[in-house]
């Protein structure tokens, strides 16, 4: 009777590890479309905040991480215009902090000189602070010589 007892109790006991295991495999399965969906959700609202950010701000050329490519191999200056935590964590390599909040004219007499001859990129998360710094400081740094003045766009989605 030991023996039939110890029998039934191990085969009930696998029976709860199969079970165990397929909800367990279940749960990993669903979990990975709820991700799958909340990265496509995220995706869309964010292709909608780019759209926004294009429409605000027209005078801006932007420019993708495909068509920055090329330039890449030209004299080119990074500036990143994100907060420093964000910079701390990653940034494209070579590029130049500057603050969020930094004013045309603070900008221009820190970096105006240094962009002469040079391909200027300003970028964020997003694309919205680096839009609004490309547009208020364009016009001065191409008077300083800067050959070209772009917004990089999308750059949440290039995971720097």
């Amino acid at each position: 009777m030991n023996t039939v007892s110890g029998l039934v109790r191990e085969l009930l006991m696998i029976k709860i590890r199969i079970r165990f295991t397929v909800a367990l495999g279940v749960l990993i399965f669903l979990l990975n479309i709820d991700q799958a969906l909340a990265w496509s959700l995220f995706e869309k609202d964010l292709s909608a905040t780019h759209t926004e950010i294009i429409e605000d701000y027209q005078s801006v050329s932007h420019i993708s991480a495909e068509a920055l490519l090329p330039l890449m191999k030209q004299n080119i200056i990074l500036f990143d215009v994100r907060e420093p935590d964000e910079y701390a964590v990653s940034h494209l390599p070579g590029a130049i902090w500057i603050s969020p909040d930094i004013n045309e004219q603070d900008f221009i007499d820190a970096y105006g000189e240094k962009t002469k001859g040079a391909v200027v990129v300003f970028y964020c998360s997003v694309g919205r602070r680096s839009s609004e710094l490309t547009e208020n400081t364009q016009a001065a740094l191409r008077q300083k010589g800067a050959t070209n003045v772009f917004n990089l766009e999308k750059l949440s989605l290039i995971h720097i």
